[in-house]
């Protein structure tokens, strides 16, 4: 008895002493991870999730038909306005004829010898007519409007003209002139242009042979 109350005394001491553990238990307090919260990652730039909203298309616009002809035109209401685009000296010119009506909202005029004149003048010199050249005049039936214009395509020789339209007249020099061109009893138009410098034909030299002489 008196070794066993020894004992207990000596082992009451030592966890005194020890800080009462055996080293499977710690108070020592421990690092707990806290979970961070879910981070949301955008997609796209700028841009939030749900459903895309599309703008709203603009209506076509529709062209609105051209008026159509009820029948020939009023001799007195056609304008037609030559019109040259390029011209050079001692070639052909080719001329547009654009067609409209000034009262009309279509009405189709007959283009021809009979129906239309035009002429080709320099001060007061007249260089060319097709009063004496009526060949050069198209036979063809535009619509005319008084805002599309009909269309025509005609060619002066770029000559002056004579009784018999015929070629010894000669080219029309260089510089300015005028087209005046009209419906007959219609207002007629006039449009200054200009007559460039003629272009000077390229010729190329024939190659030369050499001619190997017999020994």
């Amino acid at each position: 008895m008196v070794l066993s109350v020894a004992l207990l005394l000596f082992i009451g001491l030592g966890k005194v002493l020890g800080g009462g553990g055996d080293g499977k238990e710690d108070d020592t307090p421990q690092a707990s991870t806290v979970a961070s919260s879910p981070t949301t990652t955008p997609t796209g730039k700028g841009r939030t999730g749900g459903k895309k909203h599309s703008q709203p298309q603009k209506p076509r616009r529709t062209k609105e038909p051209l008026p159509q002809p009820s029948g020939p035109c009023v001799d007195s209401d056609v304008v037609v306005t030559p019109k040259i685009a390029r011209a050079q000296a001692g070639a052909e010119v080719s001329i547009t004829l654009l067609v409209t009506s000034k009262i009309s909202e279509a009405c189709t005029f007959a283009i021809s010898p009979d129906s239309f004149v035009l002429k080709m003048t320099s001060g007061d010199d007249r260089i060319w007519t097709s009063q004496q050249c009526p060949g050069r005049i198209p036979k063809v039936t535009v619509i005319a409007r008084q805002e599309v214009p009909g269309r025509a395509v005609m060619t002066w020789s770029g000559r002056r003209s004579n009784e018999d339209c015929t070629p010894e007249a000669g080219w029309a020099l260089p510089g300015y002139y005028h087209a005046v061109s009209a419906a007959l009893g219609a207002d007629a138009t006039d449009v200054q242009f200009e007559l460039g410098p003629a272009i000077a034909a390229t010729i190329t030299p024939k190659p030369k042979i050499k001619r190997v002489k017999n020994r």
